[in-house]
């Protein structure tokens, strides 16, 4: 009988033992995926996109009117929150390239420009939704576009000019409806799949630029002589604009 006991005890023994270890095998991977589940999701992205502005611009003395397209590539850089965005962006305009002042030639243009961008979910939706989101934007933006020729040019009174150079400012507010369309959005860590570059989605927008600082500025050589002319205009232009996001 004392046999028994004694070899009764001693196998059941190892199975109280073995059940703390098999415990502990279950938790290691749940505190895992708590872990990876508790990391902030990456919101800072770089965009690179196009813009076309439509420019409608008046001297105030309404000699003449200019309404050619202005594209422009442009980079920055996106933050991303549940129902919120903000992107700030550098400007290189590539046009237009068209007669830009009462008699000039065809002139090509360069110039520069700096834009701040807030959007939000119209119905606080998630921007992140599989289906995409819209909402509404405000902008604030500052260009300077200068449009240049050299080649001489008659004039319909008979005088020659060259050394054509017209330059055209704003600071303009952008209102626009924006649409997005993002993939969900990847934890901040260093799984090769969370750090390679992928494009994040896309911002579509339509709106208006309504500037309130505007000036434009003619420098040109008339038979030798220079001539030059400026003052401030009138005009507000139609925006459309396309952005790529990219994680990094």
């Amino acid at each position: 009988m004392k046999r028994s006991l004694v070899l009764s005890f001693c196998l059941s023994t190892p199975l109280w033992a073995q059940a703390p270890k098999e415990a502990e095998k279950t938790i290691v991977p749940d505190s895992k995926t708590v872990a990876e589940a508790d990391l902030p999701p990456r919101k800072m992205n770089w965009s690179v996109g196009m813009d076309a502005r439509e420019l409608n611009v008046t001297p105030g003395d309404r000699r003449y009117k200019q309404r050619e397209v202005s594209p422009d590539i442009n980079i920055g850089v996106t933050w991303i929150e549940p129902v919120w965005w903000a992107m700030g962006r550098v400007h290189l305009p590539v046009g237009p390239t068209s007669q830009r002042y009462a008699d000039s030639p065809p002139l090509d243009t360069e110039g520069y420009g700096v834009s701040f961008n807030f959007g939000k979910s119209l119905l606080n939706h998630e921007l992140r939704q599989a289906n995409g989101d819209y909402g509404l934007e405000v902008g604030l933006e500052s260009f300077e576009l200068s449009a240049r020729s050299f080649r001489r040019q008659v004039l319909s009174d008979g005088s020659s000019t060259d050394n054509w150079v017209v330059k055209t400012r704003w600071t303009a507010i952008t209102p626009a409806v924006f649409a997005t369309f993002l993939k969900p959005a990847r934890p901040e860590g260093n799984k090769p799949e969370w750090l390679m570059t992928r494009i994040e989605g896309y911002r579509v927008a339509l709106g208006v630029v309504v500037p309130v600082q505007r000036s434009w500025d003619l420098r040109y050589g008339k038979n030798g002589t220079p001539v030059g002319d400026r003052g401030s205009w009138s005009g507000v232009h139609g925006l459309l604009s396309l952005n790529a996001w990219l994680g990094i």
